[in-house]
């Protein structure tokens, strides 16, 4: 496990951020929030690299301009997922939540490690939260399906 992870917990509910914040650095986990798209990008181009980032699907913030050339009809916080990827790390863990089941197809075009519906507790599904843990994709993780995380506390059939 690296020594330090750089987390960015973008959701625009302040209690949920408050409590999942509180979790992530009692594990040891820096961990910046946002409750917007524009407001996350400036905290990475301020210089903080998220080795994992937790993206609310239906974060507000609209499209930053430039964004629609690049954006294949994502918005919200798979737009930022996205953002992420193509223009700071491809090797950052993202992990898009939505309180609906029916945005995976979003998380895949994102690019997007895994989708969990939400609620959910992070610490409660052993896969999600080790991987949590881990910090950045390793190579061998790389270019593999949208992974599926449901209430269930287990991963769903791709």
């Amino acid at each position: 496990m690296p020594e330090k992870i750089n987390l960015l917990l973008a959701e625009d509910e302040p209690d949920v951020t408050e409590a999942y914040a509180e979790v992530l650095v009692m594990e040891g986990i820096r961990c910046r929030t946002s409750d917007n798209i524009l407001t996350a990008i400036k905290i990475v181009e301020a210089g903080f690299s998220p080795d994992v980032a937790i993206i609310d699907g239906l974060l507000p913030g609209g499209r930053p301009g430039g964004f629609e050339r690049e954006s294949f009809g994502l918005d919200g916080g798979f737009l930022l997922c996205n953002w992420l990827l193509k223009n700071f790390s491809p090797m950052c863990r993202t992990i898009i939540w939505c309180g609906m089941e029916d945005f995976r197809l979003q998380a895949q075009r994102a690019g997007a490690w895994a989708y969990v519906v939400k609620p959910i507790s992070l610490t409660e599904v052993p896969e999600l939260w080790s991987a949590i843990k881990q910090g950045a994709l390793l190579p061998q993780e790389m270019g593999h399906p949208t992974r599926k995380f449901s209430r269930e506390d287990e991963r769903m059939p791709d």
